[in-house]
């Protein structure tokens, strides 16, 4: 399903130093990592926020991506196309790099794919120090945390924030050491992935 985008007012930490780079001439940008390591929020942030991502834009994200709205504009828009995960898609989204249109990708795609795109964009990777990224995110929650919880928590749920959540809503507190203990002895999380 595509659908224009709307403002989103959202506080983002721009672990990657995204918008301290010049990407105003880029006509594409891959933001490439791993589930969970904020490529969507960091896209939504820059269109929201970043000078050289304003004007027109059209968002692509449901499952299956469907290009054909995208294919149809007349116009140059920004588009941004969420999960781009095999070649195929790569394949479309430089389809409408061709039209005209500027791209913004979030990708679990290796760098060396993107070259297809083309010379004129970049790709940036949101893989980070994953002990440090979510000591970031504890620390901006302004919540106590030790680097053993840190790692207990890296251990049991990976460098993903959803859990954080799910950890303080069943075991609130200041403390996240004492929080996360209580959550692994008493409760845990199943994932499963939704493919409709």
């Amino acid at each position: 399903m595509a659908r224009a985008l709307e403002p989103v007012v959202t506080s983002v930490h721009d672990f990657a130093g995204v918008a301290k780079r010049t990407t105003s001439q880029d006509r594409w940008l891959a933001l490439g990592g791993p589930s969970g390591s904020g490529k969507s929020t960091l896209a939504n942030w820059l269109l929201d926020t970043h000078p050289a991502w304003e004007g027109p834009h059209l968002r692509i994200e449901a499952r299956p991506l469907d290009f054909g709205p995208a294919r149809a504009l007349e116009a140059p828009h920004i588009v941004f196309i969420d999960e781009v995960v095999d070649l195929g898609q790569l394949a479309q989204a430089m389809r409408l790099s061709w039209q005209g249109h500027r791209l913004l990708i979030a990708t679990h795609l290796p760098r060396w794919a993107l070259a297809i795109l083309g010379p004129k964009g970049r790709f940036i990777s949101t893989r980070i120090n994953a002990e440090s990224k979510i000591t970031r995110e504890l620390t901006r929650r302004e919540l106590r945390v030790t680097p053993q919880a840190v790692r207990a928590y890296l251990r049991a749920f990976g460098p993903v924030y959803p859990e954080i959540d799910i950890v303080l809503e069943r075991c609130p507190g200041g403390d996240f050491d004492r929080s996360l203990g209580r959550f692994l002895k008493f409760h845990r999380v199943e994932r499963s992935r939704n493919l409709s």
